[in-house]
């Protein structure tokens, strides 16, 4: 009895160890499998790809933190898509002002060699209050240069009256 009681401990023990030795071999290489995947869906994401995806094998902290790996892969990459949007939408814009800019300064260059019948197209874009800023000066400018035509009309009127009068006193102190 004593042998069959010894033999059932050392074949218990031996199942224990076995049965450990089993199980830690199985959580080491979940644990190594789990890493590497981590592993390498972070060295994904540092190469530029936020598509990455770590696999969730278990609900324990590895698989916490593939879970949070995955949620943070989404956090940055909805981050960039939104920045490169943004950045998108920051030279598009620049180029349709740069666009206004250009038909601006084609409306008015006539303006620049003394036309004053030069209107700029006001729009409903960024320039427009500047083109109807510029359309109100050269009326006014339209406006004292008429201005400045009827006064020299005037002048010219009274000179030639002034020419007239002078002649007719000089031909009656003549006679």
């Amino acid at each position: 009895l004593q042998k069959t009681g010894l033999a059932m401990i050392v074949f218990s023990g031996a199942a224990s160890f076995s049965t450990a030795l089993f199980l830690n071999n199985k959580t080491n290489r979940q644990i190594q499998r789990t890493i590497l995947d981590l592993q390498s869906q972070f060295e994904s994401v540092a190469q530029g790809n936020f598509n990455a995806k770590a696999t969730v094998y278990s609900e324990d902290e590895f698989g916490q933190l593939a879970a949070s790996f995955n949620q943070m892969a989404r956090v940055i990459l909805t981050t960039t898509s939104e920045a490169q949007r943004r950045a998108e939408e920051m030279e598009q814009a620049k180029e349709d002002l740069q666009r206004q800019v250009i038909r601006l300064l084609d409306d008015v260059e006539g303006a620049a060699r003394g036309d004053l019948t030069v209107q700029a197209e006001v729009t409903a874009d960024v320039l427009g209050a500047v083109a109807d800023a510029f359309n109100l000066t050269i009326q006014n400018l339209r406006e004292i240069v008429q201005q400045v035509k009827q006064a020299a009309r005037q002048v010219n009127q009274s000179s030639a009256d002034s020419e007239t009068f002078e002649r007719n006193l000089s031909n009656d102190a003549l006679r």
